[in-house]
């Protein structure tokens, strides 16, 4: 039997044994200082492990800071207590912009030189096009990044496509960046060096939903759609006048995609359609398959059965943890109840279990976004690896809402908590 095989194996028997009710709850260790740019304003995050010293490490957090706003927008460094390093508005004097899904692959070979890239998508619009994919470099000796660039994403009619979701894939030598849009296309890009050591990216390959998906997987998703919207005119958020409108516009991104993940080991990207459930596809963008599908509605308050992976609307963020030889887990953000999901990472993608996220008795992690994993060791505090999380409503004491902000949480306590195995094997992303 291959190990790969074998270790998924033992992922699923793990979960056997005395039933666990699920979601079990663990509590962050840490918050991060607020966003400085609202409330409603954090979304994604990256876990950056560094060179030489784990303890030193950061995490990267963006601020989509909506045009309602101000439209100003940043990535923020925080250190692993969750304290702010920087903060950029704008890099070597430019205007970030809204950032919205970050990701970073390391090692990039550029002239002499081995980059650590970190890539977003970036919703900032000038002159009525969207700016797409920003690339950075980040610093390893001083906690910083400089820009590489800015670069659209453009459809084959030659069209300006606004970017939603983002994560990076590495194949060999070579560096991806796979864009998930809200019409239900996936767009892959390849990182290359052109002449003076410029960096680009040149698209390499499209998926569209509407290739894969089979009509009972757009059934749910209609379904779903349909109830957002009428749930949305009982809280009169429009006139019956616009209802007609509002079911075209919903039923036109039924198919919208944002989180995802690049198992670089597997060549395999996981990605969430948001109403329909988690697939996977080869780096190819060949023969996706589904992983799981929803199960039922954020809004029904009927209860799953024991067996049945506790998905609903909407699949936000996907993330690994990384065991030896291919393994691991699966972790999946399910906003619409506030839970994290996780399966089998490998051949055999089993459901394991679900977890929320506590922090104090006022401020528990609802409605994530985004969120990163990092399986690297990184001190006491996280002898398992790091849990980075978006959380919506961020909270004082008083339960007075703060300016968005993320949790921190040590994923030994997710192991501990759903009985998983714990591989006890040291990753690095670097390697």
């Amino acid at each position: 039997m291959k190990p790969v095989l074998l270790l998924s194996l033992f992922g699923l028997l793990s979960s056997f044994g005395p039933r666990k009710v699920y979601p079990v709850k663990v509590n962050a260790s840490y918050e991060t200082t607020p966003i400085p740019l609202g409330e409603d304003t954090s979304d994604d995050t990256a876990i950056w492990l560094h060179p030489t010293e784990p303890e030193k490490s950061i995490v990267f957090g963006v601020s989509k800071n909506k045009e309602k706003d101000g439209g100003r927008g940043g990535l923020g460094l925080y250190d692993l207590k969750g304290k702010q390093i920087k903060f950029y508005e704008s890099v070597d004097g430019k205007k970030i912009g809204p950032l919205n899904n970050i990701d970073i692959r390391y090692n990039f070979s550029l002239g002499t030189q081995k980059l650590d890239i970190l890539a977003a998508s970036n919703r900032n619009k000038l002159k009525g096009l969207y700016t797409g994919t920003s690339l950075f470099k980040i610093n390893q000796n001083t906690p910083g990044v400089e820009l590489l660039g800015h670069f659209p994403i453009v459809s084959s009619k030659g069209e300006n496509l606004e970017p939603y979701g983002l994560c990076m894939g590495k194949e060999g030598n070579n560096y991806y960046v796979f864009s998930l849009l809200e019409n239900g296309e996936l767009y892959k890009h390849q990182l290359k060096v052109k002449e003076n050591n410029r960096v680009v990216l040149e698209s390499v390959g499209v998926l569209d939903v509407k290739s894969f998906i089979n009509k009972k997987q757009d059934s749910i998703s209609i379904d779903l759609v349909m109830k957002d919207v009428l749930l949305e005119y009982q809280n009169n958020e429009f006139e019956m006048s616009e209802l007609n409108e509002e079911i075209h516009d919903a039923l036109a991104e039924r198919h919208q995609m944002e989180g995802c993940v690049g198992d670089d080991f597997h060549k395999e990207l996981y990605f969430g359609i948001e109403k329909v459930g988690v697939f996977k596809v080869g780096y190819d963008l060949e023969n996706p398959v589904a992983v799981a599908e929803i199960v039922k509605s954020q809004y029904d308050k009927t209860k799953f059965m024991k067996e049945q992976p506790r998905l609903t609307d909407d699949i936000e963020g996907i993330s690994l943890y990384h065991g030896p030889n291919g393994s691991g887990y699966i972790v999946v953000s399910v906003q619409g109840i506030s839970e994290y999901a996780i399966f089998n990472r490998g051949q055999i993608n089993s459901y394991l279990g679900s977890f929320k996220v506590g922090y104090v008795a006022k401020d528990s992690v609802t409605q994530t976004d985004g969120f990163d994993i990092l399986s690297t060791p990184l001190g006491n505090d996280y002898p398992r690896g790091l849990m980075a999380i978006h959380d919506h409503h961020n909270t004082d004491e008083q339960g007075s809402i703060l300016n968005g902000n993320y949790k921190f949480l040590s994923f030994s306590k997710v192991l501990k908590s759903l009985g998983l195995v714990d591989f006890k094997v040291p990753y690095n992303p670097r390697k």
